[in-house]
């Protein structure tokens, strides 16, 4: 099955709105409505991460993106931090998985240029031959290229229209 991601494009008011109304954060971080644009990254988000954020390289139970280009994927900050479910220790859980997550859009911006600067050659350089065999969830480079492509081109349109990027792993 897999955990899949969902970036939606959501104007900045309506993010900081949704973090004191907790219907609305519900309805953005768990159900966004189709008027925001958004893209699906299906299990891909795990690979892009691996391949654009090195301590994620050296860490595979890394809950938190190092660098923008991982918190292109990841996001910057929990989503309703204070609806968040809390654990057994009353402490906030920090995983992105299954808590919404997001980005503001000055972060847009600066992850946006970040990806712009991400050739297919850059993206895979520093990476082992068999990615095939340490990343099974793409079936091959191809594949990796075109999920990156289309995160890249999502955040564009997002950085051009000054909306943040909601981020729901799960």
């Amino acid at each position: 099955m897999g955990i899949y991601a969902r970036y939606t494009a959501v104007p900045p008011e309506e993010i900081a709105r949704a973090q004191e109304d907790e219907d609305l954060w519900g309805t953005l971080g768990f159900d966004p409505p189709l008027q925001y644009p958004g893209c699906d990254l299906q299990r891909s988000w795990s690979t892009l991460w691996y391949l654009l954020d090195p301590r994620r390289r050296e860490d595979q139970h890394l809950k938190r993106a190092s660098n923008i280009l991982g918190k292109a994927i990841m996001g910057a900050h929990v989503f309703g931090h204070h609806f968040c479910i809390m654990d057994t220790y009353r402490q906030e859980i920090n995983s992105a998985y299954n808590h919404p997550r997001y980005l503001t859009g000055r972060e847009v911006q600066e992850a946006t240029e970040a990806l712009a600067e991400v050739s297919q050659e850059k993206l895979f350089e520093p990476y082992p031959e068999q990615l095939d065999q340490t990343m099974p969830l793409l079936k091959g480079k191809d594949m990796a290229w075109e999920y990156f492509q289309k995160l890249r081109d999502f955040y564009i349109a997002s950085a051009t229209r000054g909306d943040g990027v909601l981020i729901s792993i799960g």
